[in-house]
């Protein structure tokens, strides 16, 4: 029903701007994760439907080269700021700049806690959390557990992190699964998802199943099972839908990622722009969310648990990746 919102709305926002272009700027943490460049896209493309122009930096996972960046297109006169913040709390320092410059600031995907941004879009990452783990579960409801959880530096990680315990403390308490490994990784990389495992395995831990924060992190802990030839099978949950991890899916190296409606999510976050750079003060019905210091308004969409049987209904009719992307070589 999200989904369908969203879109209702995009038709009505729509036929509400005027033809002043706007200069939207666009602030990306990295495109390490194959899944940016399809937001940073869908994004410009929905802006410049909208009469609007995109300014792009991203920030090389650096925050402080990013509050010099987001001043840079401010100078250059962009009239709303999206972000992708690179560290949740950091961050702040480019709200508060902003907001000195009259502009507001839209976070994109992951939230700015503790501080005064103006709007966020996203999907819902607790039930992400809540997904991951209730797959792997309806798999494999009794056995040992490992964690691979992503960086503390961004909100998304607890978030994951309390879906995947709203889903395991019952579990854990009925001693059905035991966590016997939790790290939290620094990066969002593939690298680190194999150091993790690595780990695990030099300690010389049974494991069931991992739960790895995104596609990469789980990517990188299946290299590590397969270089080190684990003999067991291992049930591993990704989220992003990355091209490889549907890959690895249709293979069934990896039994589980999460679909971000990611297209969706950026004609939302786009639409905001444009309608706040027109300053468009129109009601609209926003979720609240609590960033630590105050309500934020947010749009959620929800998202979709991808396994190798709904491949084909799910992201291959979304029209999200083709068959051929998935199935050649394979």
């Amino acid at each position: 029903m999200k989904s369908l919102y969203i879109l209702l709305i995009l038709v009505v926002f729509s036929s509400c701007f005027g033809k002043k272009e706007r200069k939207i700027g666009l602030l990306m943490d990295d495109f390490v994760q194959e899944r940016w460049e399809k937001d940073r896209n869908y994004f410009v493309q929905k802006v410049k439907e909208l009469g609007g122009k995109v300014l792009v930096e991203a920030a090389q996972g650096d925050p402080k080269l990013q509050l010099e960046q987001a001043k840079g297109l401010i100078e250059q006169g962009v009239s709303v700021l999206v972000i992708v913040p690179v560290d949740n709390q950091l961050a702040n320092e480019v709200v508060n700049y902003a907001h000195q410059k009259k502009i507001e600031v839209i976070c994109y995907d992951r939230l700015i806690t503790n501080g005064m941004a103006d709007y966020y879009v996203s999907t819902n990452n607790t039930k992400i959390g809540e997904m991951q783990a209730s797959y792997l579960v309806k798999r494999k409801p009794k056995g040992k557990y490992a964690l691979i959880e992503g960086p503390t530096t961004d909100n998304n990680t607890s978030q994951l992190l309390l879906g995947h315990f709203n889903i395991l403390q019952p579990l854990i308490e009925n001693r059905d699964i035991s966590i016997v490994f939790r790290t939290h990784v620094n990066r969002w990389a593939a690298e680190e998802g194999t150091r993790a495992m690595d780990s695990i395995l030099k300690m010389g831990l049974k494991v069931d199943a991992v739960i790895a924060a995104n596609d990469d992190l789980a990517k990188g802990a299946i290299k590590s099972l397969e270089e080190k030839q684990y003999p067991a099978e291992v049930l591993v949950a990704g989220q992003d839908a990355d091209i490889s991890a549907l890959k690895y899916i249709n293979q069934r190296k990896q039994a589980v990622t999460i679909y971000k409606p990611i297209q969706l999510m950026a004609y939302a976050a786009a639409e905001l722009a444009l309608r706040v750079a027109n300053n468009d003060k129109s009601p609209m019905n926003y979720t609240s969310l609590n960033n630590g210091k105050k309500m934020i308004s947010t749009i959620l969409l929800d998202p979709i648990t991808i396994y190798k049987e709904n491949i084909k209904a799910t992201v291959i009719k979304d029209g999200y990746i083709s068959e051929k992307e998935i199935y050649e070589g394979n």
